[in-house]
């Protein structure tokens, strides 16, 4: 089966220290069933059955990505991108600062 990727990774937060980034339908199924069953609720269910959908075709995988996003969010375990500038890739401005 082809892996769905999702547009952007979800980061989630796995103990302390680590972070897990989750980019395809498969690796959130993967993470889902390690998931502790006492912790299993509708919002889990949820992104299960999105995901489920996600691979038989019958969901695109950003919304199940936004269902698993949504899972991590309701859980405290999302993680948020940090995002960082880099030099090559800030362009200076073209032309005159002060208009005429």
């Amino acid at each position: 089966m082809e892996a769905k990727p999702f547009g952007n990774p979800v980061l989630v937060k796995e103990g302390e220290d680590r972070i897990r980034e989750i980019a395809c339908i498969d690796e959130a199924l993967t993470f889902l069933g390690t998931w502790p069953a006492t912790r299993r609720g509708p919002i889990y269910q949820t992104a299960v059955r999105a995901c489920r959908a996600a691979c038989e075709g019958s969901m695109a995988p950003e919304k199940a990505r936004s269902a698993f996003a949504g899972f991590a969010r309701s859980t405290g375990i999302l993680e948020k991108a940090i995002v960082t500038l880099e030099p090559w890739k800030i362009y200076p401005k073209r032309g005159r600062d002060i208009p005429i």
